[in-house]
């Protein structure tokens, strides 16, 4: 719904059943269902004729319930909240900067196992900026920054109170860069009908996984990447 020219606000959900069954029951007793529930919630603003802003929040529950008393310990729920929101700044008509930052919470937790629980934790950051010098040439540039860890909420030997332990964590770092050439365009009206571009991408990664309390002993790869090539559309 849009409330003014600055301000708008949308709204939706979603609920499915899904049902599994083997033909073969006796062999393989693993018939389950699932039920999934999805509901996202976006607001956007225009406040500003230099600034763009936009946050998103979404929540989603998964139920699965195996048929088979034999499977009920895998019986769980899942559920993931999430948290999205954006800026963008119009400097110069050609010249454009984008972020995007991101939460997640990603719990799993098992019916009839009260130690057997997870629970992901992810933070996002995306840095985006275009510029576009002429009508034929623009450039990209963009770094991405993902921060992960994992646990369980495992119960306190003396208090018997759930506590969060965290297992694992990780890190990525990965940058991108782009230049575009556009050679030739036929324009139709007030749109582009047809283009050939020459492009040339960089993109490059690290990644860094340890322990808690173990971080100058954690495992770093990188990876790196060059394209080069042409791209048409026609419309």
């Amino acid at each position: 719904h849009s409330f003014s020219k600055t301000f708008s606000l949308s709204f939706n959900g979603s609920s499915q059943l899904t049902q599994s069954f083997y033909v073969d029951y006796e062999e393989s007793p693993l018939d389950r269902d699932q039920v999934d529930t999805i509901l996202n919630l976006r607001l956007t603003s225009s406040y500003f004729q230099k600034l763009s802003a936009g946050i998103g929040i979404a929540y989603t529950n998964s139920e699965f319930v195996n048929i088979d008393s034999l499977q009920s310990s895998d019986n769980r729920t899942r559920e993931l909240w999430e948290l999205r929101p954006t800026l963008t700044f119009f400097l110069r008509p050609n010249m454009t900067i984008m972020q995007i930052y991101g939460l997640a919470f990603d719990y799993t937790d098992y019916h009839f196992e009260e130690d057997q629980n997870f629970l992901d934790r992810n933070l996002t950051f995306t840095n985006e900026f275009r510029y576009k010098p002429t009508r034929k040439i623009s450039f990209l540039f963009e770094y991405s920054l993902y921060l992960h860890d994992s646990g369980s909420y495992l119960p306190d030997e003396e208090t018997g109170e759930r506590l969060y332990e965290v297992a694992s964590e990780d890190r990525r770092d990965r940058t991108r860069i782009r230049v575009d050439y556009r050679v030739k365009e036929k324009v139709v009206g007030n749109r582009i009908a047809a283009a050939l571009a020459f492009f040339a991408e960089n993109l490059y990664s690290q990644f860094e996984e340890w322990t808690p309390g173990l971080y100058d002993e954690r495992e770093v790869t990188t990876d790196g990447q060059i394209q080069v090539g042409t791209q048409a559309n026609y419309d």
